[in-house]
């Protein structure tokens, strides 16, 4: 019992989570030849490709196991066959929102520097957005370790009107319904970190 309290105490410590991010990006550079090519370029990377990585092969055996409440043409972001880059394993999603973010950011930070932050922030564009000198960016989660800020979205520390724009992406249907703050209050709370919203709120009152 002891042993198994001990290595779920290192898989649980940011090293280790470092560790097999380390382990994955030499894996898929490892592989990354086989993809290389002029048809596509990542958004994030930048890598020109014949092709992107399918979904893995488990995540279609858990679909077929357990059930899922939509069927895989239903999805409107989530494509099987280009689903992530094999280079920074962006996936499908991620490169939507760069290239989104790659348009709007641009006009955005003409009178300055803007405040970004992310829930639930996936690595690769994480990477691509802390590396813009014009965005004060952070972090948050409910229970990742490598983030800057540990965050409820029931229940949002921050003060308001304390960033600019926000990403809350594939986070809201996590969210219990029988929760303290159900989802409509989570969107009134994450409403009330953003620039304005607050302003606005307050001469409603």
């Amino acid at each position: 019992m002891w042993h198994r309290l001990i290595f779920a105490s290192i898989r649980n410590s940011l090293p280790y989570v470092r560790f097999k991010s380390a382990k994955k990006a030499i894996q898929r550079a490892i592989k990354l030849p086989r993809y290389l090519g002029s048809e596509y370029r990542c958004p994030i990377c930048g890598v020109g490709l014949r092709a992107f990585k399918p979904i893995w092969r488990s995540h279609t055996r858990k679909v077929e196991q357990f059930g899922y409440v939509y069927r895989h043409a239903e999805l409107e972001t989530f494509n099987r066959e280009a689903f992530s880059c094999p280079k920074c394993d962006a996936s499908d999603r991620d490169r939507l929102m760069a290239i989104f973010l790659d348009g709007v950011l641009p006009s955005l930070t003409k009178s300055g520097g803007i405040r970004l932050t992310d829930f639930a922030p996936t690595d690769p564009l994480s990477r691509k957005i802390s590396r813009n000198p014009s965005i004060e960016y952070r972090t948050a989660d409910l229970y990742r370790i490598d983030v800057q800020d540990r965050i409820d979205l029931t229940d949002i520390s921050y003060p308001d009107e304390s960033t600019d724009i926000f990403i809350c992406s594939h986070m809201f249907e996590h969210i219990p319904m029988t929760a303290k703050r159900c989802g409509s209050s989570t969107y009134f709370e994450a409403r009330r970190i953003r620039t304005g919203a607050g302003a606005d709120r307050r001469r409603r009152r």
